[in-house]
């Protein structure tokens, strides 16, 4: 759950079939607690479950990653401080883009979205994308897997305030065990974050 500038919060619950984003009033001492519904996803070509974080940029809009979309690959989408919901991506999978994002986004000073799909890629192995503020998306970084280099990412990413980027794959290129992954390591991953800023 996340303080919003006015003091109320806002959390998502998902289900397999539909996910609900409500507004949860914050309550003076312990009175009861009530939520407004913001929207309720409908299913592909939409998006549907989802039970990642949010982000909320200034102007009130909130970002997130759910499942569904236009290939029932996953999406990046946005809900405005009116309720309408905007699907910015549906991921295609494939060598040429992600697949299922399991973890919700990072938003930089300049607009930018990040985050990470468990699959897809050029080896199938996980992607960090990146979407602009006019929802064009970049793949900055494949995971290779292999003895080289993590695969499968599953966690959000963590944002420095310089813009790096750090985070965790759910194997490591030894083995099943979990691996950081932080820039300073991996030159790729820095490289193409600077690149596509």
């Amino acid at each position: 759950m996340r303080n919003r500038p006015e003091g109320s919060f806002f959390d998502m619950h998902g289900s397999t079939t539909i996910a609900l984003t409500f507004l949860l009033l914050s309550a003076i001492a312990a009175q009861a607690q009530s939520f407004d519904l913001l929207y309720t996803f409908r299913g592909s070509p939409d998006s549907n479950s989802s039970s990642t974080s949010l982000v909320q940029d200034t102007a009130g809009n909130l970002y997130g990653t759910a499942g569904g979309g236009a290939y029932g690959l996953g999406t990046v989408f946005k809900l405005d401080p009116s309720g309408t919901e905007t699907v910015l991506h549906s991921f295609a999978g494939g060598i040429g883009d992600g697949e299922f994002p399991q973890a919700g986004l990072r938003l930089d000073k300049n607009g930018n979205l990040y985050g990470t799909t468990n699959l897809g890629g050029k080896t199938s192995n996980g992607v960090v994308f990146k979407i602009d503020p006019t929802g064009n998306e970049t793949i900055v970084y494949n995971f290779a897997g292999g003895t080289t280099d993590g695969c499968y990412p599953l966690g959000g990413l963590v944002m420095d305030k310089n813009g790096r980027l750090y985070g965790t794959t759910e194997r490591t290129p030894t083995g099943p065990l979990r691996s950081l992954i932080k820039p300073e390591t991996c030159m790729a991953l820095r490289s193409a974050v600077a690149r596509n800023r």
